[in-house]
């Protein structure tokens, strides 16, 4: 299995948020969409700017609370 082949039987298709998205909207997306990581894109989309996961958003909530 190489990451090619996942990529072909996922798709190319790739779930972005802004870095003004809150946690909240962050893991509301994931739910919905059953997956477990989005894509930070600048506000223009055409920067990737780095990637948030469920895993960052749970350090969140524990490190700083609601």
């Amino acid at each position: 299995m190489t990451v090619a082949a996942i990529l072909r039987a996922k798709g190319t298709h790739v779930e972005t948020t802004k870095p003004e998205t809150t946690l909240f909207t962050a893991a509301w997306n994931l739910k919905v969409k059953s997956i477990g990581a989005l894509v930070v894109v600048s506000g223009d989309g055409d920067h990737i700017l780095g990637i948030i996961s469920e895993r960052d958003i749970i350090r969140a909530l524990i490190e700083h609370g609601e």
